[in-house]
């Protein structure tokens, strides 16, 4: 299997996962109420512990954002402009749209450990891609 793949399928990994916690986690999801799948799916989880918050509500959207990321590391490397401004904004949108929240110019709920935990992510994702991510990134 090529590393292509490899990255493409635990990019896949990531967003399952991401959204099997969300499904399985959290309340009133509106799709899991749609099929009558709410108390079949759901599990009751302690939010007053931090580490389960964080598992909740964080991991999810880490997972997502790492999945992004892999696939615009792809994408970056064909090495054009535009798959440049790609990535750029791949990087950049978790942090816009939690801004956005916190201005309510969107809905949904701003939370500093969500920016925290989006940071991580990208430190780690920029570890484990450090060779070829900053070769091409600042061409």
């Amino acid at each position: 299997m090529n590393s292509k793949t490899r990255t493409y399928l635990l990019a896949l990994g990531c967003l399952v996962l991401g959204a099997m916690l969300y499904v399985c986690c959290r309340i009133n999801i509106l799709f899991v109420d749609w099929l009558h799948l709410n108390n079949a799916l759901h599990v009751r989880l302690d939010d007053g512990n931090p580490f389960v918050y964080w598992v909740v509500y964080c991991l999810p959207d880490a997972l997502w954002y790492m999945a992004l990321l892999l696939v615009q590391h792809q994408i970056l490397l064909r090495d054009s402009l535009v798959s440049r401004l790609c990535v750029w904004v791949a990087v950049l949108l978790p942090f816009g749209i939690e801004g956005l929240q916190a201005c309510h110019w969107i809905g949904g709920t701003f939370d500093w450990y969500d920016i925290l935990t989006y940071l991580l992510t990208l430190i780690l994702f920029c570890l484990c891609v450090r060779k070829s991510f900053s070769s091409l990134a600042f061409k």
